[in-house]
């Protein structure tokens, strides 16, 4: 694994996670996306609804010419946003604008000569000052952002019905408490 992407979210989530955790999130998280239509017709619905809203706001641009490519991270943002959290947001929600541009900029930061340094000698860059420490501010933004949809879940969370994939996981981490090394812990999630 990459030494910057090890500094960000260490041995967690499905991408970083190796062996019998690798295997148990991996199993978890394809059975619940499939259970809320990933890959299926009955996804068609949301995706549906979120091209209204997308054709509504490529509408609102009156023909004058516009970057189209911050309204369609919008759009497939929210489709990913129903399945994670339950719902969408509005394109005009500035903790969902403020989330996507810390996620495309720490992208784009991560196609650097910095990031690349990072990953080369990491024992140095962690030393210095540059464009890499953005990079995992930026992330630990997007993780904060996660966690407090985390915290409202918790608030209202009914085991018995279950509205998304943070309900799911969190089901799995009660019936899974025993079973440390499966990974079912908020910090995976």
């Amino acid at each position: 694994m990459l030494p910057l992407f090890y500094e960000i979210v260490g041995d967690k989530g499905l991408v970083a996670a190796s062996g019998y955790k690798w295997k148990q999130q991996r199993r978890f998280a394809l059975s619940t996306l499939r259970n809320f239509g990933l890959g299926k017709k009955s996804l068609e619905p949301s995706i549906s609804l979120e091209c209204t809203f997308l054709n509504e706001a490529i509408s609102n641009e009156q023909g004058r010419p516009f970057e189209p490519r911050l309204l369609l991270n919008n759009a497939v943002a929210n489709v990913i946003c129903v399945l994670v959290f339950g719902n969408r947001f509005e394109y005009s929600d500035n903790d969902f604008q403020t989330l996507l541009k810390n996620i495309n900029e720490a992208v784009y930061l991560e196609g650097g000569i910095c990031a690349q340094l990072y990953n080369m000698f990491p024992w140095l860059m962690r030393r210095v000052p540059g464009p890499h420490k953005k990079i995992m501010s930026l992330w630990q933004e997007v993780i904060a952002f996660v966690r407090e949809k985390v915290n409202a879940h918790r608030v209202d969370y009914d085991p018995s019905n279950p509205r998304d994939y943070i309900d799911c996981f969190l089901a799995e981490m009660e019936k899974l408490k025993d079973d440390t090394t499966a990974g079912f812990d908020v910090e995976n999630l």
